[in-house]
């Protein structure tokens, strides 16, 4: 057998980076099962987008069966499946972890008596830790993925180029671990800015016309940046990420407030509920970060708009004319654009700067 290939990237944290274990603690070393949870979550979301079937794998799990493997989806094929082993494992070295506030407390408009201007708190979580400060990581760190058995090009058509081009997507639209929702993840590859095609032949070579079935998919999202303002020297972490992330996510919330049934369910839907069934926030807003090239702080954000959010949204009257124009214009962002996405392939090409065909 050939000799099993390695990749090695180098990856700087822009946010800090959460990699929680069972306790919902920052643990004591990067936890490579959160990245590969994360790595897989945006796979599927890209598969989706190009009409590829990926089933939901906690709601249903898939199971290799080898006397049909054509039924397990491609890319349970790359990150694994019950009867079925992914051909790559994930080896983290180095970071540093570095405290960040516990909880974020702000103060917004009420939501039980907004007219009187009274004002409430709103908190965000970090873990269950009653700790005032708690660890997450922030300086750089190597990952190295290892070939751990043959790739097999005609089933899974796992590559390194694959695994790559998949990072430097994260890296330029996304977010990489846990707790994107609380503006965590946003991450820098250093030393690779070029494309290998990998994922776009990945995705090329198995691309189909199966719609995304209420699942995550890159043809019904929006990504872009915003301004994060100017911070002043004697701001505190907690004073500036509250002032801006989590103000910002608390002023979205209230565009979405008229007192009608539609517009609660639509809140809730697209920007989380906590209780016995929790909502997770479609709208993830990174925590504000420096550009090293100009000092500028900003955020970056993406959101998951589902056609049913949109249709539902149509219903509400007094607001921009879409529900990405809601959300983009929240942000002051002027790139809107009209989703489902028509040639989601070619989006995710211009992302990673490989030329369109």
């Amino acid at each position: 057998m050939a000799s099993l290939r390695k990749a090695t990237f180098q990856i700087q944290p822009l946010t800090p980076l959460w990699t929680g274990d069972a306790n919902q603690a920052c643990a004591e070393r990067i936890l490579e099962t959160a990245l590969l949870g994360s790595m897989r979550w945006w796979l599927e979301a890209c598969a989706r987008s190009v009409g590829i079937n990926v089933p939901d794998p906690v709601a249903d799990p898939q199971e290799y069966d080898p006397d049909n493997p054509d039924d397990l989806d491609p890319v349970s094929r790359v990150f694994g499946a019950t009867g079925w082993r992914r051909r790559f494992r994930l080896v983290a070295r180095g970071g540093n972890r570095n405290p960040i506030p516990r909880e974020i407390k702000i103060d917004a408009p009420s939501h039980f008596r907004p007219r009187k201007g009274m004002v409430e708190d709103s908190t965000w979580y970090y873990g269950k830790s009653r700790a005032h400060k708690v660890p997450a990581w922030t300086g750089a760190f190597e990952l190295d993925i290892i070939q751990s058995s043959s790739w097999n090009p005609k089933y899974d058509k796992t590559t390194t180029e694959l695994l790559s081009d998949l990072l430097l997507l994260i890296a330029r639209i996304g977010t990489l671990g846990p707790k994107p929702q609380l503006g965590l993840g946003v991450i820098q590859l250093l030393g690779r800015t070029a494309s290998q095609e990998g994922l776009i032949s990945w995705l090329d070579s198995f691309k189909a016309n199966a719609p995304p079935g209420g699942l995550p998919s890159i043809s019904e999202m929006i990504f872009g940046f915003c301004d994060a303002g100017t911070r002043e020297d004697d701001e505190s972490d907690s004073d500036f990420w509250g002032r801006t992330t989590f103000r910002g996510k608390a002023k979205l919330r209230d565009k979405f407030r008229p007192k009608v049934d539609t517009a609660r369910r639509l809140r809730h839907q697209l920007l989380g509920e906590s209780g016995e069934r929790p909502i997770r926030s479609k709208v993830s807003i990174s925590l504000p970060y420096q550009l090293p090239e100009t000092g500028k702080w900003i955020h970056r954000y993406w959101a998951w708009l589902p056609g049913d959010l949109c249709d539902s949204y149509k219903q509400l009257p007094g607001l921009p004319p879409t529900l990405p124009h809601a959300v983009a214009a929240h942000f002051e962002d002027d790139v809107i654009p009209s989703l489902p996405r028509k040639d989601s392939l070619r989006f995710i090409r211009q992302t990673l700067g490989v030329a369109v065909p």
